[in-house]
């Protein structure tokens, strides 16, 4: 399975910014809010133990990438 790259989720992240929000608020970089965390999520779906993934397919994969997405969110 292809990884993805941190570029490529600030790339969707923004244009589903602006196509979704209705204010015409600023979107700010990602570069500029807490360090690491962006990578710790994207990296996190393609772990693996012994040679083997630990979150196998596309659904687990995009399934803990959505969750370490919405729960790193609301810690910070």
């Amino acid at each position: 399975m292809k990884t993805i790259t941190i570029k490529e989720v600030e790339y969707i992240a923004h244009r589903l910014a602006k196509i979704v929000l209705e204010f015409n608020e600023p979107i700010p970089v990602y570069s500029t809010r807490f360090p690491n965390v962006l990578e710790g999520c994207v990296a996190t779906p393609f772990q693996n133990f012994g040679g083997k993934l630990l979150y196998k397919g596309l659904i687990g994969v995009a399934s803990i990438l959505f969750y370490l997405m919405v729960n790193l969110h609301y810690s910070y």
